[in-house]
């Protein structure tokens, strides 16, 4: 062979029939990184095309890798340890590599997370710098009844007048009332139509008033009601409900918040006395009645602690739920494990029958965790070997391994299938590689895994890991014995 140097300084030899004298790009398979090739150094004796793709040695550890560009089919020339002994050897430069981008997903979960976190903070914030809010308080302060009568025993026409006023209890909220009205009942009895009151802003300690007139003429009410009604004027006492319905809003700062439903009640016990005269009244007298409306002064809760604390504990819970899932999102992310497939003994590949293929054959297979604070744990492993995706050998049952933090376990199992039945397709592209001397063989391994993280166990995914093994068997009329070959290919892994 001829020899020259290069602009490096090195020494290159001609070239062989597996490779060209020209800079070439070679894409690494198992790992998909692209490295930059130089001109062989001597001459390959040995090399096999696959799916029209050249063969790349590597000297460090004499792993194969496919390239994409393709080359003429190169045979076998020398013997099996020749080979072993003369791999070739290539100077590797590597290109850079573009980084992985993280999925959208992950962003998508770590804005709810931080959205989460926010709104907690702004809850706990909240409730620290404001109570929540208090009813406001109704009190009827006088009546007026200009008339109560009836014209027939089952009419019955009403005219008063009230008085309402309403204090705002709270500190740091306004109230918008508006959409009032207010009706007089007796015994659940509307005996008035309804009085629509003013709108009205009340401001932080406050109080309102309203004078509305209510007025029914020609009530219809029932006979018993009538009854009852009457029973009262003669004993000189109207005991009435004086009902206001309407809504209400909450204001902070510039700030208006809610829209809230208002019902109060309260009871008015008008003492008529003896001014009665059968069933007609006509007095216009002024009463004083002070009445508080029901639940409106007794507030069981009245700077709303028992609603703050609950929301307090809500907002506690959020914040510890989204700093969870964020030390989840930032600790927890495994990465799988890595295979390699380091050597293969092949006892025996012989075809019993055109379509019946007996196989015998022990890999070393090793696997590392590369994860600095996550332990791996491999509940249940089975291996075979298959060649063009169909399964030459029975599954073979790998033992349950724990992997911790940066841990690596070898396994060394027996691939053994006894005729079994391929296709005649494949059959005849097994048979033209045991000819030329090179078979190209896939490890499978396939099973469930689990994360450990501290003490506990998370998750149940399935493994598939998939090692590729180029044999180099040789001359095929030798292999009666065993021989072993030592290589060592990284497996593409794939856990979902």
């Amino acid at each position: 062979m001829g020899k020259e140097r290069d602009a490096n300084g090195g020494i290159r030899r001609a070239a062989s029939p597996c490779a060209d004298e020209s800079m070439m790009t070679c894409t690494l398979m198992p790992t998909g990184k692209r490295f930059a090739l130089s001109k062989p150094r001597h001459a390959s004796p040995f090399s096999h095309q696959l799916s029209k793709s050249r063969i790349c040695y590597f000297k460090p550890t004499g792993k194969i890798f496919a390239t994409s560009v393709p080359s003429p089919t190169c045979h076998v020339r020398a013997e099996l340890r020749n080979i072993i002994m003369e791999a070739p050897m290539v100077a590797v430069r590597e290109v850079a590599q573009i980084p992985k981008k993280r999925s959208t997903y992950f962003y998508l979960v770590l804005g709810g997370v931080v959205f989460l976190i926010i709104l907690g903070i702004a809850i706990t914030f909240y409730l620290g710098i404001l109570p929540l809010p208090r009813k406001p308080q109704f009190i009827l302060d006088e009546a007026t009844i200009g008339g109560l009568k009836f014209s027939d025993p089952n009419l019955l026409t009403c005219n008063m007048q009230v008085t309402l006023s309403a204090k705002n209890p709270n500190i740091n909220y306004g109230i918008f009332i508006e959409k009032l009205e207010a009706r007089a009942f007796y015994q659940n009895q509307q005996i008035t139509v309804a009085a629509e009151l003013p709108e009205n802003y009340a401001s932080p300690k406050t109080v309102s008033v309203w004078p509305p007139f209510l007025y029914g003429n020609d009530v219809l009410i029932p006979p018993h009601e009538a009854a009852d009604l009457m029973v009262d004027l003669n004993a000189g006492n109207l005991p009435l409900e004086i009902k206001v319905d309407g809504s209400l809003k909450w204001k902070v700062s510039s700030f208006t918040f809610g829209k809230y439903r208002l019902m109060v009640n309260c009871l008015a016990d008008i003492p008529l006395g003896s001014q009665v005269n059968g069933t007609n009244f006509e007095s216009g007298v002024k009463y004083v009645l002070d009445q508080p409306f029901m639940d409106s002064t007794k507030n069981d809760d009245p700077d709303g602690k028992t609603k703050g604390h609950f929301c307090l504990l809500a907002s506690g819970a959020l914040i510890f739920v989204g700093i969870a899932i964020l030390l989840y999102l930032t600790q927890f992310q495994p990465h799988k494990p890595r295979f390699i497939i380091q050597d293969a003994t092949v006892y025996g590949l012989n075809f019993s029958n055109p379509n019946l293929l007996t196989c015998s054959m022990q890999v070393t297979l090793s696997t590392r965790n590369p994860n600095a604070h996550i332990g791996i744990y491999y509940e249940k492993l089975d291996v075979h070997a298959i060649y063009q995706h169909q399964q030459i050998t029975l599954a073979t049952a790998l033992p349950r391994t724990y992997l911790d933090h940066e841990e690596v376990s070898v396994w060394s199992p027996v691939l053994y299938g006894k005729d079994v039945a391929i296709s005649p397709l494949v059959a005849a592209g097994l048979m033209e590689d045991l000819q030329s001397g090179c078979v190209s063989l896939d490890i499978k391994v396939y099973g469930r895994l689990k994360w450990k993280l501290g003490s506990s166990m998370i998750g149940k995914y399935q493994l598939i890991a998939n090692c590729p093994a180029y044999i180099p068997l040789g001359n095929p009329s030798k292999m009666e014995s065993a021989v072993k070959y030592e290589f060592v290919h990284l497996c593409r892994v794939k856990v979902e």
